[in-house]
């Protein structure tokens, strides 16, 4: 075996570990953001402007949410940067440009942060 090789393996291997880690967060903030009486109209929306975690209505409220797992709830909220927070709305405007049945709806930019020993946190207008 070449001795890259195992680097790239193990690069890999943490690559999966972080993106389950990952969806198991959206689910753990979905879940959240339902029994809050949130109503789940999407979740990981793409698009070549942006993604998306979760997009969510409640009571005529649009929220389009970040979801970060960090050990710590400051960690997190670092994460969420300024670049990011642009294509975040900019894959919105996209999503709303092709549901326009939402377009008389107040939005919302959140995050919901999953971090260790503590129950999900909905910063609600993070951005």
């Amino acid at each position: 075996m070449h001795p890259s090789a195992g680097k790239q393996q193990n690069s890999v291997t943490r690559r999966r570990k972080r993106y389950a880690l990952g969806r198991r967060a959206e689910r753990v903030a979905a879940f959240y953001l339902t029994v809050k009486g949130y109503r789940i109209l999407q979740r990981n929306f793409r698009s070549p402007v942006g993604e998306i975690d979760i997009i969510a209505v409640r009571l005529r409220k649009l929220i389009f949410v970040e979801v970060k797992s960090r050990n710590e709830v400051s960690e997190a909220l670092v994460a969420i940067t300024p670049r990011q927070q642009s294509r975040i709305k900019n894959a919105a405007m996209l999503w709303l440009s092709r549901r326009p049945a939402y377009s008389d709806y107040r939005m919302s930019f959140d995050a919901v942060i999953i971090a260790r020993n503590r129950l999900p946190i909905h910063f609600a207008n993070l951005f």
